[in-house]
């Protein structure tokens, strides 16, 4: 029976022969860009270690997870193989580590090293091992690869506001590196501009240039069974139909983060063995009241299978939460036993969730590169056309996103690194869109608000169409941006009154001090010079020992009558007369009580 369905495919062997050709000629620097599920992972698993391999390779990616589910993946690909002779995958990170010879940088490998014997997951023997190997690896073995596939690569850039080293990392690559680096990623926008500016800026030359590869294609099932059996040429490509794939598997849903707490219980209800859930908090603490919260509640309906949470390894307070043999099972089986994952960003990249029963993604981020890629975890491949995965987006308020604007402008005027800059400014492109929401006089002009649109374009491969997956909610969020207007200007009318009711106080309170300490060099003035006639000179003493201000700052006043608007509220009075003394005619002084 013939199957006319299209598919996205990328011919890695057609791909193999073009990242060939540009190695011949001299250049260095492949990038490959395609969406997320289009096949790029085929590339490294059939040819580059295919079953007649024998060119040099290792891999580098952003996440532990995403090293680990990749080892497991190369092996399960080849069994027949020497696990020796398989490529290692390591982490970028690892190069901070082993870089910097310098005292500093010895120190912190030090810290790491006890950072990670501190937590009950590790042996600090199994440390050592592994850092031993890797350290042979980044001063040696790097110079001698033949292709150092670099997955996720967007990690130069999207790591880069918190992890000064990425664009460090990504120099000493380029620097030690003689072979040709593969870069592969499914959100390549910010890098590839930061990579630009960077070339710019360094002239570099033109064969380390950046290389961009557009594989993706679109043919028949037949047509890739054939493909896969080499027995008939390479078709020509079908226009590229990822529009009505991603519409088809997907819907899309925002809502504003004043509904966070009620939204995600009435998930977690829903949340069973046929309908689980993928969870991505963008914090622990949050992640992980929602992982307690469901065990809770698995703990009175023995129906529901318990929760998996998942953060960094290396952490401090929550690693003990994560279920180790849960966590390998997603490495090793690209999927997870209970009907609820909470996850931080440590699942951002690259791991896969192949699980038709996952139903539901919900995401406490906005970044583009973010969103996109924690979206693709969840393959979607195969799925039945009733069974769409549902994407939920938890937007912040709209001043939240302004602060989040105003502090990225602030952090791009103090950095130099051109990697931090690009993403920052990527950021800020995506807070911006998603505050353009506009009304018409007409309706509401939501679906096709910038910010979903761009979201959309990534997932297609930049292929611009209206004919787009539903998208619930946006009214709904257009709505709450409005309320959150009128709370704002509330705000900023009830901290305009905070802010003059404060400065009223401290200005009472100010007076008060100056009161008592008007009164008390008074007494203390009427005490040496009450009553009495004064000379100019005395007059002049009295004035500095009272210190009543002037209009001029810095100064004291030193007339009769402007003293007098300050004193007689005390009970004093300065006088002053004409009187001939010695034949003289001098002004006299006093100061008498009222």
């Amino acid at each position: 029976m013939e199957n006319k369905d299209t598919i996205l495919y990328i011919d890695s062997k057609e791909l193999f022969q073009e990242i060939k050709a540009r190695k011949s000629k001299g250049y260095k620097n492949i990038l490959v860009e395609s969406p997320v599920e289009s096949g790029k992972s085929s590339l490294v698993k059939n040819r580059l270690i295919g079953d007649n391999y024998k060119d040099k390779i290792k891999i580098l990616a952003n996440r532990t997870l995403l090293k680990e589910q990749l080892k497991a993946d190369i092996r399960e690909n080849k069994k027949s193989k020497d696990y020796d002779s398989m490529p290692e995958p390591y982490c970028y990170q690892v190069i901070s580590y082993v870089w910097d010879d310098s005292k500093e940088g010895k120190k912190r490998k030090q810290s790491y090293i006890k950072s990670l014997a501190d937590l009950e997951y590790f042996e600090e023997e199994r440390i050592l091992r592994a850092l031993d190997r890797t350290e042979d690896f980044i001063k040696h073995d790097i110079q001698n690869v033949d292709y150092l596939i670099l997955d996720e690569a967007h990690y130069f850039t999207s790591d880069s506001t918190f992890n000064d080293n990425t664009i460090k990392e990504y120099e000493y690559i380029m620097n030690n590196t003689n072979g040709t680096n593969i870069f592969m990623t499914a959100t390549p926008e910010t890098l590839i501009k930061a990579i630009r500016e960077y070339e710019k800026v360094n002239n570099v030359d033109e064969k380390e240039r950046l290389v961009i590869l557009k594989p993706l294609k679109q043919i028949t099932v037949d047509e890739l069974n054939a493909l896969e059996e080499d027995n008939r040429p390479i078709p020509e490509p079908l226009p590229l139909g990822i529009v009505e794939h991603v519409s088809e598997l997907y819907t899309f849903e925002f809502i504003h983060e004043r509904h966070r707490e009620d939204r995600l219980m009435k998930e977690l209800l829903k949340t069973n063995p046929k309908n689980k859930m993928v969870y991505f908090a963008n914090n622990k603490q949050l992640g992980n009241n929602i992982y307690q919260r469901y065990l809770g509640m698995g703990a009175k309906d023995k129906n529901l299978k318990p929760a998996t949470f998942l953060c960094s390894l290396y952490d401090k307070d929550y690693s003990k939460y994560i279920n180790h043999q849960e966590r390998n099972t997603i490495v090793n089986s690209e999927r997870f036993n209970g009907d609820l994952l909470v996850t931080t960003s440590v699942l951002d990249n690259g791991v896969n969730i192949k699980d038709k029963e996952v139903k539901r993604i919900v995401l406490d981020y906005v970044g583009y590169e973010q969103a996109i890629q924690m979206i693709g975890r969840v393959r979607t491949k195969g799925r039945a056309k009733d069974n769409p995965l549902h994407v939920l987006f938890i937007i912040p308020s709209y001043q939240q996103l302004e602060k989040k604007i105003d502090r990225a402008k602030v952090e791009i005027s103090k950095t130099t690194n051109l990697f931090k800059k690009a993403q920052l400014e990527s950021n800020i492109q995506a807070y911006q869109d998603i505050l353009a929401i506009t009304d018409t006089k007409d309706k509401l002009q939501l679906e096709y608000y910038t910010y979903f649109l761009k979201v959309f374009c990534l997932l297609t491969g930049g292929d611009v169409s209206f004919n787009m997956s539903p998208v619930i909610g946006l009214k709904e969020l257009y709505k709450d941006f409005q309320q959150d207007q009128v709370e704002k200007e509330q705000q900023d009318k009830e901290n305009e009154e905070r802010k003059q009711r404060r400065l009223r106080y401290n200005q009472e309170k100010k007076k008060r001090l100056q009161d008592r300490e008007t009164k008390a060099r008074l007494e203390e003035s009427y005490s040496r010079y009450g009553d009495k006639e004064l000379s100019k000179e005395e007059f002049k003493e009295l004035t500095e020992i009272l210190k009543i201000p002037s209009k001029n700052r810095g100064k004291h006043l030193s007339t009769v009558d402007p003293i007098n608007e300050h004193i007689e509220n005390f009970g004093y009075k300065l006088t002053s007369k004409r009187k001939k003394i010695n034949q003289v005619l001098k002004t006299m002084y006093k100061l008498e009580k009222l």
